[in-house]
């Protein structure tokens, strides 16, 4: 695994946190009792490109801690919407980091039977906004766009809008990389 400056700075901080906090540990995880291994990674992009290419970089298994910053917390919920997986943003103290490291361990340990699974990003999308976000990845002018779904350009932008808000994206470079990194992992 490479350490760049900012990784190291994290990881050092987190590894002293973990000591404080009494945990057996590694760069890569967390021993539980000697017998359970959490595996945790830290994110510390918050750039689309950088958070897409650091996606496909490292094979998250499920359950584990994600350590990352609030603005990555977003793009890279929902990309495992389905697994097991804590975040913890990066931005906080000492103090909520380790209270949230207590509480993603027990809840890693000891489950609840029923666990409700969050929705598919794209259920929060109607056709309109898929079709449109389609149209206009594929590097589509929206006046083509228009006469292709029979709306006009205003609503186009609407759907746009719409759609960007509620991949919560800030940027069309986000919604990009997120969209290509759903369609990878459906």
């Amino acid at each position: 695994m490479r350490i760049v400056a900012k990784e190291c700075f994290y990881l050092d901080g987190l590894l002293t946190l973990l000591e404080r906090m009494h945990l057996d540990y590694t760069e890569w995880g967390i021993w539980i009792a000697g017998q359970r291994f959490i595996p945790f990674f830290i994110f510390t992009e918050n750039n689309a490109h950088a958070l897409y290419n650091s996606v496909f970089r490292h094979r998250i298994p499920s359950p584990s801690i994600i350590f990352c910053s609030d603005r990555a917390k977003t793009f890279l919920q929902d990309i495992w919407y389905r697994e097991e997986i804590y975040f913890i943003s990066l931005s906080d103290d000492c103090y909520t980091i380790g209270g949230k490291i207590n509480s993603a361990i027990a809840k890693i340990l000891y489950p609840k039977r029923q666990r409700i699974v969050p929705s598919c990003p794209y259920c929060r999308l109607d056709c309109d906004e898929i079709n449109v976000i389609r149209f206009l990845l594929k590097g589509y002018k929206p006046a083509m766009i228009a006469a292709s779904l029979s709306i006009t350009i205003r609503q186009i932008s609407l759907h746009k809008r719409s759609a960007m808000s509620k991949l919560q994206v800030k940027s069309f470079a986000e919604l990009y990389f997120k969209v290509k990194l759903l369609d990878a992992i459906a």
